[in-house]
């Protein structure tokens, strides 16, 4: 095929593309899970290799999480909406514990379950292909390096429920333009000798989106040190 395309197609051709991965997160393929089995279904049902799109339901535990980690990094899409995370005893844990999607570069997006409290450090480090996640409504604390190198995020919405970001929690996402705070100002790192900060310095460049009434607020918090004054927008 000749690597010649009028514009046209070109447009066509990333259109399609958006449009396939669309389609493949609507039809993933689940796998009803129960703690410490999931090594022995996904072996049975997929016998080469886990597919790109997957709904976990059910529940997994720790050795369930390590299995992931290793043959899932291929992963586009994933949704642990319906999963309990549970540790050996069967406790269920109220997180997204840490390292778990750690250095998974092929993902692009992802459906939490959403009475979830904690998203662990490094939960997310490395991601460098997501584009997509909402932070559910019950979230309080993002742990440090938890989106290190989300180098694809382009806007982020932080809930009302989060009180405290960890440090390096967003660094180096490169692309990220928007950030949609939508209650009072968390707790945030600022970078300085004994912290590397919640977000990078060239963050400036991005707009920080805060409900109407709370400017002020913002303005005498550890927010503004990253965020130009009249990047801080109400809405």
């Amino acid at each position: 095929m000749k690597i010649l395309f009028r514009l046209s197609n070109i447009s066509f051709i990333i259109v399609l593309a958006v449009s396939m991965f669309t389609i493949s997160c609507n039809t993933a393929n689940t796998i009803n899970v129960q703690a410490g089995k999931l090594k022995r279904i996904v072996q049975a049902k997929y016998p080469n290799a886990l597919p790109d799109t997957l709904i976990l339901e059910g529940s997994v535990d720790f050795d369930d999480i390590i299995y992931l980690q290793t043959y899932g990094r291929h992963l586009t899409y994933i949704d642990i909406s319906n999963l309990d995370i549970q540790d050996y005893s069967g406790t269920r844990l109220n997180r997204v514990v840490a390292s778990m999607f750690e250095n998974f570069i092929c993902l692009k997006k992802v459906k939490l379950p959403q009475d979830i409290q904690y998203i662990d450090i490094n939960a997310f480090n490395s991601c460098t292909s997501l584009q997509e996640i909402l932070i559910p409504k019950s979230v309080e604390n993002i742990e440090a390096q938890a989106f290190l190198d989300c180098s694809s995020l382009t806007e982020i919405r932080i809930p009302k429920s989060v009180k405290y970001i960890g440090d390096a929690a967003f660094r180096r996402c490169l692309n990220l333009k928007k950030i949609y705070c939508e209650g009072e100002a968390p707790s945030i790192y600022v970078e300085d000798m004994f912290a590397y900060g919640s977000f990078d310095k060239n963050v400036q460049d991005a707009i920080l989106y805060i409900p109407k009434g709370l400017k002020e607020s913002y303005l005498h918090s550890d927010w503004a040190k990253v965020f130009d004054k009249e990047n801080i927008i109400e809405y």
